[in-house]
């Protein structure tokens, strides 16, 4: 009678002899780096996290920022300085009020601006508080200008009117002065514009150019805006802000900036303006339809701008310590696990997210520096560990403090982050191929690079 029951001998190893499609496969140089890619492609999830979770703090800080502005003052636009002169008219026997809008020939803007941060938390953002001493000359008055419509001109109710985005911000209009007389300052606050009223013998005595001078204060944050008016706007700003970026359709004339702050000039000409035109008293401003130029108080670049361009580059840092690992396999007779690779995965990502939390409370750099030793240590020790040999491990250190001051480099240095990168990939790659050259992938088998590779059993034991 046959046994049924498997010898001693069926059941030991047996060069040769096959061990079913996954064991050979997982012990391919193939199976392995497919292996390796599609734990790359899993490390995706923890990245995308990241970036939620970036996503979700630039929201909270946008949510802080706008409540501090809403209870200081929002970023202001200031200009489009308008005379406007109602007019009532008889039209379809109707009685309807429209508007002369007069600007002025010549205006000239001087601007203190006196900028702060304010934290709240862990959040900041600039705030600031402007002085602006306005003067300028509007042109003749002449009555068939005022009596164009055919109307009643209603010059009790003139007005000097100007653009102030946020009115919130408005702390005091005063010092009004017209050809050089003084006037009581009486002002009232519209929606985005304020209007200061002028007394009816002013208005009705002028027999030529009329000149007018007046001061404003008003908080803001974050941006300063101008709208220029007339044909011819020139503003000086000088600031205690050392970091401002000027932006619109127009660039300051003039500019110097400095660590005590910044100043700068505009000069806007147009000589085919006509200074006067007739608008419906509904048109109480003319926001948008003029050219805005003006600067933004920026706050030194920002620290979630510097941990979203590192999380960037989270999948090559992953990437490329693999390879440096894979290689040791491949050049090192090692074998080394899947979780461990997972492992050594993870280790990286919390280096993205130490960063995140490390930078909310220290300078970006510092936090960098902390998080990126913290890592090396962690990923370097491990590595003695798996590596077994010292020597190994500590060209796996050197490698990654290569990688993150590259990295460092690339987020300190914008400018030339692509020329680095570029030149820094195509050295990794060019040092990969030499360190290659002279394996033979075909023959390889992860098993054999073991050192704990199992022999078959001596047929004689």
């Amino acid at each position: 009678m046959e046994s049924t029951t498997t010898s001693t001998e069926d059941k030991a190893y047996k060069p040769g002899v096959k061990k079913g499609f996954f064991k050979n496969n997982q012990d391919s140089v193939g199976a392995k780096v497919a292996t390796i890619i599609v734990l790359l492609i899993l490390f995706l999830i923890p990245i995308s996290n990241l970036e939620d979770l970036l996503e979700e703090r630039q929201e909270t800080q946008k949510k802080v920022v706008r409540e501090i502005a809403n209870s200081w003052g929002q970023s202001q636009q200031f200009g489009n300085l308008v005379l406007r002169i109602p007019v009532r008219v008889l039209e379809d026997k109707q009685v309807l009020i429209e508007s002369v809008l007069i600007e002025p020939s010549e205006l000239f803007i001087d601007v203190d601006l006196t900028a702060q941060t304010r934290k709240r938390g862990i959040y900041q953002t600039v705030l600031y508080t402007n002085h602006v001493s306005l003067k300028g000359t509007f042109p003749l008055l002449e009555h068939q200008e005022t009596t164009a419509l055919g109307g009643t001109i209603l010059w009790e109710q003139a007005q000097l009117e100007f653009v102030l985005y946020d009115v919130n911000g408005l702390q005091s209009v005063k010092n009004l002065k017209w050809n050089n007389e003084e006037q009581i300052d009486n002002f009232e606050v519209h929606d985005k514009s304020v209007a200061l009223l002028l007394p009816t013998s002013a208005l009705q005595d002028s027999n030529g150019p009329t000149t007018f001078s007046f001061d404003v204060e008003f908080l803001g944050s974050e941006s300063l805006d101008f709208i220029a008016s007339g044909r011819s706007t020139e503003i000086s700003l000088s600031s205690n802000w050392d970091s401002p970026s000027f932006t619109g359709s127009h660039l300051p004339n003039q500019s110097e900036i400095s660590k005590s702050g910044v100043t700068a000039k505009w000069k806007i000409t147009d000589p085919t303006q006509n200074n006067i035109y007739h608008a419906y008293q509904t048109s109480r401003f003319l926001l948008g339809m003029k050219s805005v130029f003006g600067m933004d108080l920026v706050l030194p670049v920002s620290h979630y701008q510097m941990v979203n361009r590192s999380i960037k580059y989270s999948i090559l840092f992953v990437s490329l310590t693999f390879a440096s690992f894979f290689l040791f396999e491949v050049i090192g007779n090692l074998k080394l696990h899947l979780l461990q690779y997972l492992m050594i995965g993870l280790a990286i990502c919390l280096f993205f997210l130490n960063l995140l939390s490390l930078s909310e409370f220290i300078e970006f750099m510092y936090a960098y520096l902390i998080s990126a030793i913290a890592t090396i240590l962690l990923i370097g020790t491990y590595a003695k560990a798996v590596l077994k040999e010292s020597h190994k491990s500590w060209i796996m250190v050197v490698n990654l403090v290569v990688m993150y001051a590259f990295l460092g480099f690339i987020l300190t240095a914008e400018s030339f982050a692509l020329l680095g990168g570029s030149l820094g990939l195509f050295a990794i790659l060019s040092l990969v191929m030499y360190l290659t050259r002279n394996i033979n992938w075909h023959q390889i088998n992860m098993n054999q690079m073991s050192s704990t590779q199992r022999t078959p059993p001596d047929p004689q034991s």
